[in-house]
């Protein structure tokens, strides 16, 4: 973290909390939920701002994983871990209005 973001002014410019707001696209926030990279309360407090904007958010912990393993469930070889792509398209399809 200091490395990416240890020279930054202000360190709030970092984070997506700083920018969400009314008018954003619905979010699905994807997190592991002991994760020591982004904590969840990170993901939590994401949310919160954004619901009280009145943007959906669903917001989805996929235990066992680890920061990179929420990402990497995406991969062909590694959907088995968790449902993060079938969640994903569910949560796609339930904004957009598709099927």
């Amino acid at each position: 973290m200091r490395v990416a973001f240890g020279g930054v002014a202000e360190p709030a410019t970092t984070q997506p909390i700083t920018y969400a707001g009314a008018g954003d696209p619905p979010a699905l926030l994807a997190t592991e939920g002991k994760d020591t990279t982004v904590r969840p309360a990170n993901s939590d407090g994401l949310a919160a701002r954004l619901r009280a904007a009145g943007v959906d958010v669903e917001r989805r912990a996929y235990p066992g994983l680890g920061h990179v393993g929420v990402v990497t469930a995406l991969a062909r070889p590694l959907r088995s871990r968790a449902t993060v792509l079938a969640d994903a398209v569910a949560f796609a399809r339930r904004v957009t209005g598709e099927w």
